[in-house]
Formats: structure tokens, sequence, C-alpha cells
């Protein structure tokens, strides 16, 4: 139902990536721009990298991962 609803709406969900596993963001990049719902416009490895980049652009949507190089993603979400 929410699938051919975005496609008819043609809405494309923004999805923005915080995790430090190149190999399961490759992944998780490769399924949602597949889903024709969402696509993924930034992936970060860090939090400070995150921060930069949401300065410029919010997403609809944030995947965050909580055990970060340089910090915990619950802590940031709370920013």
């Amino acid at each position: 139902m929410f699938r051919s609803c975005c496609k008819t709406l043609k809405i494309m969900i923004d999805v923005q990536i915080i995790d430090d596993h190149k190999l399961l963001t490759e992944g998780i990049v490769r399924t949602i721009n597949e889903s024709g719902v969402a696509t993924v416009s930034a992936v970060y490895s860090d939090i400070n990298g995150c921060r930069q980049g949401m300065a410029e652009k919010r997403p609809d949507v944030l995947l965050l991962d909580i055990i970060l190089p340089d910090g915990n993603g619950i802590e940031f979400c709370r920013e």
C-alpha cells in the first residue's frame, strides 16, 4: 500500500545513514535505493561528519548506528 502510494504521488523519502560498517552500509544503501520509495542521499561513518552534513540538509529519515567511533548514536539522537 505505502509503496504504491509513494510511486503514484512520486514521493521519494530522503534517507541518510550513519554507520561505521562499510559492507553493511553498502547493502542497506542498495536495498533502499532499489525500493522505489526512498533514496539514500548521504552516508556518514561518524557523528562529526553527520553533524556537518545535516547542517546543510536534514533528511526525512536518519538511519543511525548506536555505537560509533566518536560517540554514542543514542546521545547524538537526543541532540
